[in-house]
Parts: structure tokens; sequence; C-alpha cells
């Protein structure tokens, strides 16, 4: 199970490359390329159903966010912090 996530930015192919292959032997990583776009976003008007995060702010200014594993539940859910 790993416990931080690195979120490349959209369009980073070269920092999602080498992000990958600088943590490939880090056990409690993972490296995931950003796929959605901005065709999935609401509406102007109609608020946003995601909790607000950081993450986003950070993709745009750093092209990368790192987030990390504070708590499993028992049913399996994932949380994450910023």
């Amino acid at each position: 199970m790993f416990s931080k996530l690195f979120i490349v930015k959209r369009g980073n192919e070269q920092l999602f490359r080498s992000l990958t292959k600088t943590l490939a032997h880090e056990l409690d990583v993972m490296v995931i390329y950003d796929r959605r776009d901005r065709k999935g976003q609401p509406p102007p008007g109609v608020p946003e159903r995601r909790t607000p995060s950081d993450v986003e702010e950070r993709l745009l200014a750093d092209g990368f966010a790192v987030v990390r594993l504070t708590k499993q539940t028992s049913a399996g859910n994932i949380r994450w912090s910023e």
C-alpha cells in the first residue's frame, strides 16, 4: 500500500516520466498522470460537487501535487490530505 500520491499536471509527460523513473523504488509512492479535462467542469453558476482542495492550485503552480494517505476506513475508502 502506498502512502504518498504524486499527481502530475495534464500535458507534462516529461515530468511524469522523470518522477516515475526517480521514484520507482519507493514502495510507498505512486505517481499518476492527471487525466481530467475542463469539459467535466460544471457550467458557470452551478456549484462544484467536489471538496475544494489545494491540489488544483499546486498543479497549476508547480506542475504536480503531492498528497498523503491519512486514513483507510473499514469499507476500503481512502482519504487523502494535502
